[in-house]
């Protein structure tokens, strides 16, 4: 399923063309909302979720953006559902019961930005998360769930924030702290979570890691830091992506920069190889 980008103001909204993977062919396009950026198929293959946009020349500040369901089965767009005011992003838990749309938009001066849970089975969405002062004024640039969906852990300059799904509860924040965390994973056992930091002038005073991207794992059940691998310093890049293998072993730190391979780490060890 292709998200394509349309506009209000030329008369063509988003749609999503369904493409058959056995002849490539293309199946008639369903039609979304304004300027589609995300989508997501639940894991049983029956719904798929579209992130709606603003179109910069036709909508108006205070309108709600909106989350398309779509029904797999019949090929047809359900009812859109207000998710924020200036998404950035948006996650599904594994279990695809739950997506979180991070919303870019503060309610008041100095708040950092919410998270808006949409429940697929329910098809609404609940009030949105606010992360604690201690987040502020940063946004959320990213999220990853646990396996089980039990917890989501969102992305800001000024550390993690752990949010419990159940209650939609915020906790403390945590990571290293020296560093600005940019991106994360969490292994496949749900017991560790690895860290990517790039290097922050004013966090790194006294830091045993100054100018370094760091590589931090730490305990989902505690928030503690295990351990740390220092990864040297990039100064070109402009983002970063982490994932880890199956079975765990392997964590793999890509970065596009000047030195294109991936760096493979060991996070049982934490070690380079």
């Amino acid at each position: 399923y292709v998200v394509e980008v349309g506009s209000d103001e030329q008369g063509s909204p988003g749609r999503v063309v369904p493409i058959a993977t056995n002849n490539y062919t293309l199946s008639k396009a369903i039609p979304v909302g304004t300027n589609p950026q995300a989508i997501a198929i639940r894991p049983d293959g029956r719904m798929a979720y579209v992130l709606n946009g603003p179109d910069a020349a036709t909508t108006p500040a205070t309108t709600p953006v909106t989350l398309t369901p779509i029904n797999l089965v019949t090929r047809s767009e359900l009812r859109a559902v207000p998710v924020g005011a200036l998404p950035l992003s948006m996650t599904m838990s594994p279990n695809g019961k739950l997506i979180y749309v991070v919303d870019s938009s503060p309610s008041h001066p100095g708040e950092p930005s919410g998270i808006t849970p949409f429940g697929t089975a329910t098809g609404k969405a609940g009030p949105a998360i606010k992360l604690p002062p201690a987040a502020a004024p940063f946004p959320v640039s990213g999220l990853v769930f646990t396996p089980d969906g039990a917890t989501a852990y969102a992305i800001t300059a000024s550390g993690i924030v752990p949010v419990h799904t159940a209650t939609g509860i915020p906790g403390k924040l945590i990571g290293l702290h020296t560093s600005m965390p940019v991106a994360l994973a969490v292994s496949p056992d749900g017991a560790t979570l690895a860290e990517v930091g790039i290097p922050v002038t004013a966090l790194e005073k006294g830091s045993p890691y100054a100018n370094n991207v760091t590589l931090a794992l730490l305990s989902t059940a505690s928030g503690a830091v295990r351990k740390v691998v220092t990864l040297g310093d990039e100064p070109g890049a402009v983002s970063w992506q982490i994932a880890m293998a199956p079975d765990g072993s392997t964590t793999y730190v890509l970065t596009t920069t000047q030195s294109p391979a991936a760096s493979p780490l060991v996070s049982s060890q934490s070690t380079l190889i």
